[in-house]
């Protein structure tokens, strides 16, 4: 080892200190101005977390493989103890192409074969001074491993549970450090959220990896997608830039309505269930939210999908949100006449609904919650949040989420109970209940 040491100090100390120059040796081309100032944060240990907001064909994942390269083989000759890399990214696709760059630098840099032990795997390489492992985008995965560095490339497809529970894999190293990095396609999702607010989560954030600053891309190439992406995937894809697309919910809006604290139940509030029978094998989802005195403000409490079990084992669970939670009123979509009939058998006060005919209004109370910041909705529920992110009117499964909470939220607000109704393509405000029916329902309960 010494001899490998002495054959190489020069080159170890120009790339410990200036880690551009070992991406510069590895690849055979100079880096780009933001190349070199992320490689000066790989260089600067105080450095902790770094987070790259980077449009594609930027090269990101060529700089994020050398990183990996540059802890296991350069940085443990200075600090003198090894270093773990694990690779998560949006796909194990995604993860093996990084892993295929650090291999490729494996076969033809003689200084890297040197530190290789062992032959390397499919996924895991170990070196004299540590190790680079890949792994899936899956939470399973994150479950068992520890490491000193943790790179999740493409972070938004990775997904907020994934990256959430991939940081504890860190956790305990004196040395430990985390890099994120995608394109910013997934508006609302906790890549976007790191990179607006760094400080709240301790990253610090370069700036935009855009095509417009890489040599390699031909202004003739960006001019021609210009032309033919829209706005916002040009913003996206080719300025690396998040932008908020247009969707049923307002991303900006509904970012709003998010709550950083968990939402706990006031005993002294208004609560409501909301039940998507669902057809099967779509689940059961139930929804309770509460209703706050001042200014009719809505918050989510629970949320849960439940497999089809027996009527007498959904009863139970049924009668026990019911009791935790002193429930006023349930409303549900009108189809399931019989588990609709089984809670008013067992003393429920049940409003029913026709989901179907009516869900325009359903919705549109919905997205007037939501444009209107009166609905706070705990941030951790993600597969709520990401369900209203995707949410069209034109589609029909995987929304039970939505719909459960829709029910739940229909006509809470009783001081407000104007709607945003569709009409020729758009929504417009009325005053009243647009419906005979549903303008005899409020009336029988406001008499019951």
């Amino acid at each position: 080892m010494r001899n490998e040491i002495a054959y190489t100090t020069s080159k170890l100390l120009s790339w410990r200190y200036h880690p551009h120059t070992f991406f510069q040796d590895m690849r055979g081309f100079y880096p780009v101005p933001h190349q070199i100032n992320f490689f000066e944060d790989v260089g600067n240990l105080l450095v902790k977390s770094i987070i790259i907001c980077s449009a594609r064909g930027t090269s990101k994942t060529i700089c994020l493989a050398d990183t990996a390269l540059w802890s296991v083989c350069v940085l443990p000759y200075f600090i003198r103890i090894p270093c773990r890399v694990v690779v998560i990214s949006g796909s194990q696709m995604q993860s093996d192409i990084l892993y295929e760059y650090c291999m490729g630098a494996i076969e033809t840099i003689p200084f890297i074969q040197s530190q290789v032990v062992g032959k390397p795997l499919r996924h895991e390489t170990k070196f004299k001074m540590g190790f680079i492992k890949a792994l899936p985008a899956s939470l399973k995965s994150t479950l068992g491993h520890r490491a000193d560095l943790l790179i999740v490339d493409e972070a938004c497809e990775a997904g907020s549970d994934i990256i959430k529970r991939a940081m504890s894999i860190v956790s305990g190293s004196s040395i430990a450090r985390i890099i994120l990095s995608s394109t910013p396609h997934i508006y609302l999702s906790l890549f976007v959220d790191i990179w607006e607010d760094p400080e709240k989560y301790g990253f610090v954030k370069h700036g935009y990896w855009s095509q417009l600053d890489c040599d390699w891309i031909s202004a003739e190439d960006i001019a021609r997608l210009k032309l033919v992406l829209d706005d916002i995937t040009y913003s996206i894809d080719v300025l690396g830039e998040p932008k908020s697309p247009d969707t049923f919910f307002p991303l900006d809006d509904l970012k709003v309505c998010r709550t950083e604290d968990q939402i706990k139940y006031d005993k002294s509030a208004m609560t409501r269930m909301g039940i998507d029978w669902g057809w099967a094998p779509a689940p059961l989802v139930v929804t309770v939210i509460q209703v706050l005195g001042v200014g009719d403000h809505v918050q989510v409490i629970y949320q849960k999908p439940f497999k089809r079990k027996s009527p007498k084992k959904m009863d139970e669970i049924i009668d026990g949100l019911i009791s935790q939670y002193d429930i006023g009123r349930i409303i549900a979509d009108r189809s399931h006449i019989h588990e609709n009939q089984r809670l008013r058998e067992r003393g429920y006060h049940v409003q029913e609904i026709k989901f179907k005919s009516m869900k325009g209004q359903i919705m549109g109370e919905l997205r007037r919650l939501i444009m209107n910041h009166e609905i706070d909705i705990w941030e951790q529920d993600w597969k709520l949040i990401d369900e209203l992110r995707r949410y069209t009117q034109e589609k029909k499964k995987g929304q039970d989420r939505v719909d459960s909470l829709a029910l739940a939220v229909w006509k809470a607000q009783r001081s407000k109970i104007g709607l945003l109704v569709p009409r020729s393509g758009s929504y417009m405000r009325t005053t009243g209940v647009s419906s005979r029916e549903s303008l005899k329902d409020l009336n029988k309960e406001e008499s019951s």
